[in-house]
């Protein structure tokens, strides 16, 4: 089997796995509807699957939430709003969505907005389990994860 090809950038990913120098790729919301137009099959969605991990997340140290709380609780408050405008303002994202993503058609933008919207969870603070998950497959090349005491890495008094 060939490997597969990861990158920033779903078009050369796409054309890699359709001229056969790759088996598959892994994409965005974005790609997997190009990649669905140019013939090729999704078989696997993970944002379907509901496994618990954190995908993408924000982290600091303890003495920066000890140091510095309100600058945190800003920080998770902003994010925390950004969802909530996301899933609330179609248009204005959608618009904003444009803006950035090189000329997507309103088609696959309109797909993508619905996929991450039911991706994105109102309730943003990491969970055990995401972590005990992330944790796992990072210690698949970092002997020190094996170590992390997922319950200590959630901050509760951020809840």
């Amino acid at each position: 089997m060939r490997n597969d090809v990861h990158g920033s950038l779903c078009a050369p990913r796409i054309a890699a796995v359709m001229s056969g120098q790759v088996d598959f790729t892994v994409v965005t919301e974005p790609g997997k509807i190009k990649g669905e137009k140019a013939g090729l099959k999704a078989i696997m969605d993970m944002a379907k699957l509901n496994i618990p991990f954190q995908f993408t997340c924000t982290v600091t140290t303890g003495r920066m939430i000890r140091d510095n709380p309100n600058d945190v609780m800003d920080l998770v408050k902003a994010m925390t709003e950004a969802v909530h405008y996301y899933k609330n303002n179609k248009e204005q994202v959608i618009k904003i969505m444009q803006k950035y993503t090189r000329g997507q058609t309103r088609g696959v933008l309109d797909k993508t907005y619905k996929a991450y919207s039911e991706l994105f969870v109102v309730d943003t603070v990491p969970t055990v389990e995401g972590l005990k998950n992330t944790f796992q497959i990072q210690a698949s090349w970092d002997s020190k994860a094996t170590k992390e005491r997922c319950q200590e890495r959630c901050q509760a008094s951020l809840c």
